[in-house]
């Protein structure tokens, strides 16, 4: 059988009438490789996922030069992974094999984000179902027993940070594989729901069930861009508070230079104090004493009061 080039179409029907799939997307969502085989137009790739992509094919020398490092011999140069059964065809290309001792497995290089790279460290095949399948299908094809993702933590801007080589038994085998293709047999006859969480890599997005919730990449731009605006206006709305804080703070003061008053010149020394210079008072304003002379400061109510 003649290599099929694993960069076309995800899905393409073959002259027997049989499906061939795609290695890197087998694990994709069931419903989005059965819309693929119908034949139903797809979301184009977005110049940011394509740059991604063509950023991890940049960085697979560096990866498994650092699985050498680490002592493994590394045979690279994308071999081709073939798997031929009645109920379809998957095809790929590993990155290479790798032996070290009496261990041999297939080696596939990734390059993640730094969440994504934590979520891998963490939870492994449960959170990258896509690559487990895609691992499974090249020890299957090449009859190999080992797998062995290598890992490399894409900081961006060409730097990168973290780097992680998980050894795993694969984590699926060859009637899996056929399982599978069976059940993605069905699902081209009667379009199932969807088993995977959409994302903005899944060109079937918008046929997804919860599809409303869904982000697109030109969202997402538009997204941080209000994200942006919005920090700029809450840094303005916190300078306005500053500022009216500062306001608030002097007028604090003034009120509080109102408790340091002068009648015609006589202070006050305590607001809450019926004591004062009674005498000095009475022959100011010898018409209001009579009718204060019993009652504190704090109820006199004086006109032509100043501050200090």
């Amino acid at each position: 059988m003649e290599r099929l080039d694993p960069d076309r179409s995800r899905v393409s029907l073959l002259p027997d009438g049989r499906y061939c799939y795609r290695a890197s997307a087998f694990g994709s969502c069931i419903r989005a490789l059965a819309l693929e085989a119908r034949g139903e137009p797809g979301l184009p790739d977005s110049p940011f996922l394509l740059d991604k992509a063509e950023e991890g094919k940049a960085a697979e020398d560096i990866i498994l030069e650092r699985v050498r490092d680490l002592g493994w011999e590394v045979d690279g140069g994308q071999t081709p992974c073939i798997l031929d059964t009645a109920a379809g065809v998957v095809a790929g290309t590993a990155d290479g094999i790798a032996k070290r001792d009496d261990v041999v497995a297939v080696v596939d290089a990734k390059t993640m984000s730094p969440a994504r790279y934590q979520k891998w460290v963490e939870g492994r095949w449960k959170s990258e179902p896509k690559y487990a399948w895609q691992l499974s299908l090249y020890a299957a094809a090449l009859g190999k027993p080992w797998v062995m993702l290598a890992a490399l933590e894409n900081e961006g801007y060409g730097s990168y940070g973290r780097f992680d080589v998980y050894l795993s038994l694969p984590p699926y085998n060859h009637a899996d594989v056929v399982r599978r293709l069976i059940d993605l047999q069905a699902a081209v006859r009667v379009l199932p729901s969807c088993d995977i969480k959409p994302s903005i890599w899944c060109n079937f997005r918008h046929w997804h069930e919860d599809d409303t919730d869904e982000i697109t990449v030109q969202e997402a731009v538009e997204m941080a861009g209000l994200l942006a605006t919005q920090q700029r206006l809450r840094e303005s709305v916190k300078k306005m508070l500053d500022e009216a804080d500062g306001v608030k703070t002097q007028i604090d003061m003034m009120v509080g230079k109102r408790k340091k008053l002068n009648v015609q010149g006589y202070r006050v020394v305590r607001v809450d104090s019926t004591v004062f210079d009674q005498t000095g008072f009475r022959m100011v304003h010898p018409e209001l004493y009579d009718s204060f002379r019993t009652k504190t400061v704090t109820s006199l109510r004086i006109s032509g009061m100043r501050e200090d």
